[in-house]
């Protein structure tokens, strides 16, 4: 492991103390443009991060608490967030184009002009998520709960139907 890696591994350790302890111990991630790629972070504690422009290539976020994080214009492209918390989380302008948020929870998330094109959002909660001016050309919505979603201006055009036995459905 690189020292940058070693470094933000022990960042994210403080992190985690820091979000267990109410901010009692550990420290707060925060900094703009991290490089998270390639790093398996699933059911893992990270409410709270500030990483605005952060880079999440190849990394899973499968089932990780990421509520009240700010991942303002973070690259989120093709990323696991599977049943991941997002409750409050500022997404505005982050590209998540073929991300897999199938069942999170983005309650009062705010996605304003976020790329959502391709997402699969099958069961997701976005109710009461602010998505004006998001794009979520071919997303799947299926299942998704939207009430009092505020939608104007997003883009909302239909998925493709998904292939045999993936579970995806079009709008």
């Amino acid at each position: 492991m690189t020292d940058d890696r070693h470094g933000l591994m022990q960042r994210l350790h403080q992190h985690r103390l820091w979000a267990a302890s109410i901010g009692r111990s550990g420290a707060q991630l925060s900094a703009e443009d991290l490089d998270l790629s390639g790093l398996d972070l699933s059911g893992q504690d990270l409410n709270g991060i500030e990483a605005p422009g952060g880079r999440f290539a190849g990394t899973t976020l499968a089932r990780t608490d990421l509520s009240g994080s700010n991942l303002a214009s973070a690259e989120l492209a093709g990323v696991d967030l599977t049943g991941a918390q997002l409750v409050k989380t500022n997404l505005d302008d982050a590209n998540l184009s073929r991300a897999r948020l199938a069942g999170a929870n983005l309650r009062r998330a705010s996605l304003l002009q976020a790329d959502l094109r391709g997402a699969v959002l099958d069961g997701a909660d976005l109710r009461g998520a602010y998505l004006s001016d998001a794009v979520l050309t071919g997303a799947s919505l299926a299942g998704a709960a939207l009430e009092g979603a505020f939608l104007d201006g997003a883009t909302l055009d239909a998925a493709p139907p998904a292939p045999k036995g993936t579970g995806s459905q079009p709008l």
